[in-house]
């Protein structure tokens, strides 16, 4: 009776310091938008942003990988342009003009900043909250809802999770996940996760890859069926939000 304690007991000891492990494997990198905060703070004391300042935040893995692997080159001069005209004390009359004249009302790297800029406060404390392993388990959780019972992938040991501010967006390639602050906590004002397990789906969903050859038209008819899985059921996790609460949603981008 003893050993079958004293094995119970262990048994129970290894679960717990796997479930630890497994949490503590989860790496956070939050220096872009760390360096996005200096930026901003540095503008406001109407200074402007020069080639320096600007290659040490564009550089940073969140924001350069994140660029090359996601949007155009010129997502990235927009985005410096704008961050100088949204935060630079001297062009706040400026800002204002544009924004009433709707100029960039469907430029989506213009109203991230100009989310960000309006719940500042918030988003300064928001970091924090989608770093806690917390916040982790929470997302793993919700989008395990949208996958069969038992059925998926591990999360890889070397992920590493991007926290940026270049856009209203979040993405995942191999072991990189970037979370757009702004619309991470957009979506988590009417269901807290939702981006997160969006991007988390893609990693713990199985996908079967078909190894038999396939002609051009059935080729076609799996690639189709492939991405309905992949992109398809993680888009209820998130989307369905938008569709719930068009006005509610600030920005209406793609994630």
């Amino acid at each position: 009776m003893k050993k079958i304690i004293a094995i119970i007991t262990v048994l129970i000891f290894t679960n717990c310091s796997t479930e630890k492990n497994q949490a503590q494997t989860q790496k956070f990198n939050t220096e872009a938008i760390s360096k996005f905060w200096e930026i901003t703070a540095y503008l406001k004391r109407d200074h402007t942003l020069n080639d320096m300042l600007w290659n040490s935040y564009y550089n940073l893995k969140g924001n350069k990988n994140y660029i090359e692997h996601n949007r155009s080159k010129e997502s990235a001069i927009d985005h410096r342009k704008f961050l100088e005209l949204v935060f630079r004390s001297s062009l706040s009359d400026s800002l204002q003009k544009v924004i009433r004249s709707k100029k960039y009302k469907n430029n989506d790297i213009f109203q991230n900043l100009i989310y960000i800029k309006n719940n500042e406060k918030a988003l300064k404390k928001y970091t924090k909250t989608i770093t806690s392993s917390a916040y982790f388990k929470e997302c793993i959780a919700l989008s395990k809802k949208f996958l069969p019972k038992g059925k998926y992938q591990k999360i890889p040991k070397d992920l590493v999770i991007y926290i940026q501010a270049f856009t209203y967006d979040a993405a995942v390639q191999e072991n990189s996940m970037y979370f757009g602050l702004s619309v991470v906590h957009d979506f988590d004002k009417l269901q807290k996760g939702a981006v997160a397990a969006h991007e988390f789906h893609h990693i713990l969903r199985q996908n079967k890859e078909f190894k038999n050859s396939l002609s051009v038209k059935d080729s076609a008819s799996y690639s189709m069926i492939n991405q309905i899985n992949n992109e398809g059921i993680a888009d209820l996790i998130d989307k369905e939000i938008i569709a719930k609460y068009p006005k509610k949603n600030t920005n209406g981008n793609n994630v």
